[in-house]
C-alpha cells in the first residue's frame, strides 16, 4: 500500500502533540510510518493484543525495543505508557490499527484523539 507514509506524516504526526506514528495491518504488516521503526516480530505481536487483550496487561507492549507498562487494552485500543519515553496508543480501524508514539510531557489524551479519529476515518474507508 503506497501512500500511508504520507497519511502518517500529514494526518498524524503533524499533531504536536504526536511524535511518531504508523499504520499497520491487522495480521502487522506495516503499511506505513513516519518517525518511528519497528524491531522484528513487534508489529505482529501488537496487532495479537487485539486478539487477547489481556496479555498486554502481564507482558507490556514493545516498540523499537523499548518496553511499555499496558494502561488500558480492549479489542478496539491499546493505550501505554513508559516514565520518561512517554506513551505509544493504539486504535482499530476495520483492518488495521493506528499507533502513536508521543514523548514525555505531550498529552496523551491529545494523542489518542488524534489516533482514534484517524482510525475513525480508516474504518469510513473499509480500511
Amino acid at each position: 500500500m503506497s501512500g500511508w507514509n504520507g497519511y502518517c506524516q500529514k494526518n498524524l504526526v503533524s499533531s504536536p502533540q504526536v511524535d511518531g506514528a504508523a499504520i499497520v495491518g491487522l495480521d502487522g504488516a506495516i503499511w506505513g510510518t513516519h518517525n518511528l521503526t519497528f524491531q522484528n516480530g513487534e508489529p505482529q505481536r501488537l496487532a495479537a493484543i487485539f486478539k487477547n487483550p489481556q496479555s498486554a496487561f502481564a507482558s507490556g507492549i514493545t516498540v523499537n525495543k523499548s518496553k511499555y507498562m499496558c494502561i488500558r487494552a480492549n479489542d478496539a485500543e491499546i493505550i501505554s505508557k513508559k516514565k520518561g519515553l512517554g506513551g505509544v496508543i493504539c486504535q482499530k480501524a476495520k483492518t488495521s490499527f493506528v499507533l502513536v508514539y508521543y514523548q514525555e510531557g505531550k498529552s496523551d489524551g491529545t494523542a489518542n484523539n488524534v489516533a482514534a479519529k484517524f482510525a475513525d476515518w480508516m474504518k469510513s474507508q473499509n480500511y
